[in-house]
């Protein structure tokens, strides 16, 4: 899909700028694996399992940010600065490590094959800088445009996929509501449970069947 209607953005909301394989990795990590958009557009290849089996999450987009803005885009520095780990997320929760769905992990497979082996961050700006997250809600609006859909922004890719893995939770052997909330990244179950729970069909629903073909572990967040 994305290879199809790239070509009919108009110039200004045109994702061209970024290959499919990029905005497949990115848009799969979101949609699969309820990265939210800051966390996507943070991380790096070295929290990326060299079989692309798991991600960790360290870092959003915005402490990337801070990081540029210090050391003036001195990628050495940087990269010192982030494998020290004294920058990363403050909040618990949110550093975390996740199995990936078979989606994110082939599509991240791709990705790789085209960057570089020096490469620090997953998903930079054409720049090299990390990208802006206004920009990824003008690709991501320009690409429902080009579908001819309604106009969504990446926050809703996460919540879809917190609200299936939940349905799935709620019908599945083995797997619970705070599975599902720490695989998220949320502080509490409380939170996940208050946000999304009013959402989940009252019965048995096909999204069972269709979570648990698609759904990586859901117990193995870390």
């Amino acid at each position: 899909m994305l290879h199809r209607h790239q070509g009919r953005l108009r110039r200004r909301d045109r994702p061209a700028r970024h290959s499919a394989a990029f905005l497949e990795a990115l848009f799969s990590l979101q949609a699969y694996d309820a990265l939210a958009p800051g966390e996507a557009l943070g991380l790096l290849w070295s929290g990326v399992a060299s079989d692309f089996s798991y991600v960790k999450i360290t870092y959003t987009v915005e402490a990337l940010h801070r990081l540029w803005t210090k050391y003036k885009g001195d990628v050495a520095l940087i990269r010192q600065e982030v494998e020290s780990g004294r920058a990363s997320l403050k909040r618990s929760a949110r550093v975390r490590t996740i199995a990936l769905s078979r989606e994110s992990s082939t599509a991240l497979s791709h990705l790789r094959q085209t960057t570089s082996p020096e490469a620090l961050l997953v998903f930079p700006a054409v720049n090299g800088r990390p990208e802006r997250l206004q920009h990824l809600d003008q690709i991501c609006q320009g690409l429902c445009q080009a579908a001819g859909i309604k106009r969504h922004n990446p926050s809703d890719l996460r919540h879809t996929a917190i609200s299936v893995a939940l349905a799935y939770a709620k019908e599945a052997e083995g797997i619970s509501y705070a599975n599902v909330s720490a695989w998220a990244g949320h502080a509490s179950v409380s939170i996940t449970i208050d946000n999304y729970l009013h959402m989940l069909p009252a019965g048995p629903s096909s999204i069972t069947a269709w979570g648990q073909l698609q759904r990586a572990p859901l117990n193995g967040a870390q």
